[in-house]
């Protein structure tokens, strides 16, 4: 698939990302975009040892033959990466900010917990293409990233989302000498 085809699917979603990003940065909770150095650090050193050993086993098995259903992975275009922000903007802050609002009222963790369960049903299905038990497993990116960006800003999540999705498809790629 071309980037220009890709982009035309997702144009939509980039934006609606894009402008829930610009309503953060000019609200009273731009402090949730911020960056930190040192957490984006850790990630890019983790990141590297997973490259590595991701790369090697992905050798290891394309040398013995393994069907890797990869296709999907192999289709993307490497550009797509540098617009998964919208993934962080539109299905975790609305989260924080939610439960920002609700503030310390008794109902803060039921609807939170609702609210994460049809957040991670969404973004899990949105990720289908890519098997079920991958889908499944992806769902679960929704409270990581969430309870992360509180931590170290979405800003600090958000680029660690570009670089994983960078390095995973790149891997994979090299390893079957794309």
């Amino acid at each position: 698939m071309s980037f220009t085809d890709f982009a035309s699917k997702m144009f939509p979603f980039w934006g609606l990302g894009a402008l829930m990003g610009w309503a953060i940065w000019k609200s009273d909770y731009k402090d949730l975009l911020r960056f930190d150095w040192k957490a984006f650090s850790k990630f890019f050193l983790f990141m590297a040892v997973v490259s590595t050993y991701r790369y090697y086993m992905l050798r290891f098995k394309i040398a013995h033959g393994a069907d890797l259903h990869l296709d999907a992975v192999k289709s993307l275009p490497i550009e797509a990466v540098f617009f998964v922000f919208w993934e962080n903007l539109y299905h975790s802050v609305p989260l924080v900010l939610l439960r920002r609002m609700i503030g310390t009222n008794k109902w803060v963790m039921p609807i939170h917990a609702l609210a994460m369960a049809m957040v991670m049903i969404s973004f899990g299905i949105g990720h289908a293409y890519q098997g079920i038990f991958a889908a499944t497993f992806i769902s679960f990116a929704v409270p990581f990233d969430v309870h992360w960006g509180q931590k170290v800003g979405f800003g600090t999540t958000i680029l660690c989302h570009i670089l994983y999705d960078f390095l995973t498809i790149m891997t994979i790629r090299l390893a079957m000498g794309m």
